[in-house]
């Protein structure tokens, strides 16, 4: 965990008045709101942002990019920040206003052409003008395509995606933005220029190494399904959800020739402080409708009461999740309490639990999987592999399509092209069943 020089007990004043702004790997602060508290107006903010372009022309230094700081692995970052902070009281001053910031802007250079190359640059970019330490951070290109990358530990999924249902909404009401009351700046943003030294110059190097290796072993696949949509599952009479979880199984036993765990976020909002509980998709029920799909002789009659079954079993485990019945948060819970505080309370070696194969099987996520709950104004979305020898899956399910965004490691890139072919397949074998 990162050691924050800010006190909870003494916030700054000029917390959640400013957003922090990057171009090419400087660093810009800019006061969103005048000292009334008013915010200022879009001309006043085109102006400063067309003021930070100027003074940011030429991109950064290798070695003076802090922000690659961030791209660490996170007990290594901690020590380099306290490095940072130490080389000069300034530092801690910069880092304050970087952290007490309301979020990130990243105006890049890069125009994406497709979704591929969007997907890239929001997942990582160039690690020189992102802060991946913060919430969210705003990304948009130099063709105006904008995109959000967040910061998982903070909040989830719907939070963000709310967000940006929210900025589409509320944007219509903004007229006439290219000819708005633009205005010369006022100069309220001011550079951010950390102090280094040579020890933080190279702890940066190898940080840009170490990102640049991190990105090469990065693959990813998008699918744009356009054969049907959610309209069309429901019209089957079966859960959207569901129906590709299904999809997945089936295409990951056809790349691996059997059943293994796979993790699906449920979401535990209706709770207070809630956020997440583990679904693991496989059951008794989508096993045998596995076997069936894949058996040449099964009856499509058969074959299709297996997959409702299936079905409904997943949409009964999602509901149990959601209302506060899994388990395997509560278990990872007790787990990291024996982590963090075992010795204090008395006990002195890991509970048997936790060593058992039952458990690190399920908790080897083969599979990690998650669904956009708000496609409102979101083309995709998606994250990395979890595990060296998996998959990372984000699915969005709009009325008339299906995008699906699949990661691994680049040594999987042959297994991540199969498993895309294999489930644009399954879900037109399983569209099939149903009619």
């Amino acid at each position: 965990m990162l050691r924050s020089p800010i006190s909870p007990n003494n916030p700054t004043s000029a917390h959640e008045k400013h957003i922090v702004v990057l171009h090419k790997g400087h660093i810009f602060s800019l006061d969103v709101f005048k000292d009334t508290g008013e915010p200022r107006s879009i001309g006043e903010l085109e102006a400063e942002l067309e003021r930070i372009l100027v003074l940011s022309y030429e991109k950064v230094r290798d070695d003076e990019a802090v922000a690659l700081l961030t791209t660490m692995n996170r007990d290594e970052w901690a020590d380099a920040r306290e490095i940072l902070l130490n080389i000069h009281p300034r530092n801690y001053v910069l880092m304050e206003t970087l952290e007490s910031a309301l979020f990130v802007l990243c105006l890049d250079d890069f125009s994406p052409k497709n979704l591929e190359d969007r997907f890239g640059s929001v997942l990582y970019g160039d690690g020189q003008n992102r802060w991946f330490d913060k919430s969210f951070q705003f990304i948009v290109g130099k063709n105006g395509k904008f995109a959000v990358n967040g910061e998982h530990s903070g909040l989830d999924g719907y939070p963000v995606h709310r967000l940006i249902r929210y900025i589409y909404d509320e944007s219509g009401y903004l007229k006439n933005l290219e000819n708005s009351d633009y205005t010369e700046p006022g100069y309220k943003s001011r550079k951010l220029e950390f102090q280094l030294n040579d020890n933080i110059r190279d702890i940066i190097l190898t940080a840009a190494k170490a990102f640049k290796r991190s990105i090469e072993n990065t693959s990813s696949r998008i699918i744009e399904f356009r054969k049907f949509g959610k309209n069309f599952i429901k019209s089957l009479r079966i859960s959207p959800d569901a129906f590709v979880q299904l999809a997945l199984q089936v295409a990951l036993y056809k790349l691996l020739g059997r059943c293994i765990s796979i993790y699906e976020v449920a979401s535990t909002r209706r709770f207070e402080n809630g956020r997440t509980e583990t679904l693991r998709s496989v059951s008794t029920e989508s096993k045998t409708f596995i076997k069936e799909i894949l058996s040449p002789g099964s009856e499509v009659k058969t074959t299709a009461n297996s997959l409702r079954k299936a079905a409904s079993k997943h949409v009964e485990r999602m509901q149990s999740c959601m209302a506060g019945k899994g388990v395997e948060r509560h278990l990872f819970g007790l787990l990291s309490i024996y982590e963090q505080f075992g010795k204090d309370i008395g006990i002195i070696s890991e509970p048997e639990i936790f060593s058992d194969i039952g458990w690190l099987k399920l908790r080897h996520d083969t599979l990690s999987s998650t669904s956009n709950p708000d496609p409102h104004g979101v083309v995709l979305s998606g994250f990395g592999p979890v595990v060296n020898d998996g998959f990372g899956v984000c699915y969005t399910t709009t009325s008339d399509r299906i995008i699906i965004t699949l990661t691994s490691r680049s040594t999987m890139r042959e297994s991540l092209e199969q498993f895309a072919t294999n489930l644009e397949s399954a879900l037109l074998e399983m569209a099939a069943l149903l009619q």
